[in-house]
């Protein structure tokens, strides 16, 4: 199964972070019963957090203002964080708060850099909803890196077109009256 629970969060990193890793202690602790995932925690080579020998996957993310946790597994049945029944043995996720501010100038280089023919299509489909666009699939391509374990570095070669993946979903939010975009990739 494929669980997702997000919340607002105060403002700044520290903040972001104590928020993302409460929010995952919850979500782990309901699912497949482990109490104070964060001392098991530990970080692999490319910055992906796992718990030695766990038969369950997990990933966080935060933003301005809004954490996610996404987790996969053969865990309890918790309709309220399940958006998937299928199965999965990686997971990545990311949020974005979706009116984030974002120069032309600079997606247009980070797409240049880092998108493929099909997103770049994708982005420029239009004038209306461009920097919305743009979140979605820099979301994506984050979700996948990280469930794939690679890191920012191999973001370039994330394709959220044709990913190959058991699942890559992206959701549009409203977290205390902000709107936010998560992307959830499990392999």
């Amino acid at each position: 199964m494929i669980y997702l629970e997000y919340a607002a969060c105060e403002k700044g990193r520290g903040s972001q972070r104590v928020a993302a890793k409460t929010l995952l202690n919850e979500l782990l602790n309901s699912a497949f019963n482990i109490a104070d995932a964060g001392k098991l925690m530990r970080i692999a080579k490319g910055g992906k957090p796992y718990i030695e020998n766990a038969a369950f996957d997990f990933s966080d993310a935060h933003t301005e203002g809004a954490v996610a946790v996404a987790a996969c597994g053969d865990g309890k049945f918790l309709p309220e964080f399940i958006v998937s029944e299928k199965s999965a043995d990686k997971i990545g996720i990311d949020i974005e708060y979706k009116y984030r501010e974002v120069k032309k100038e600079s997606i247009l280089r980070i797409s240049k850099k880092l998108f493929g023919k099909s997103e770049t299509e994708y982005l420029n489909i239009g004038n209306d909803g461009y920097k919305t666009r743009f979140l979605e699939i820099w979301t994506k391509k984050e979700a996948i890196v990280k469930a794939n374990g690679r890191g920012l570095a191999g973001i370039s070669d994330a394709d959220t077109v044709s990913f190959a993946g058991v699942f890559l979903e992206t959701y549009c939010v409203t977290v205390e009256n902000r709107e936010y975009i998560i992307s959830v990739a499990a392999t």
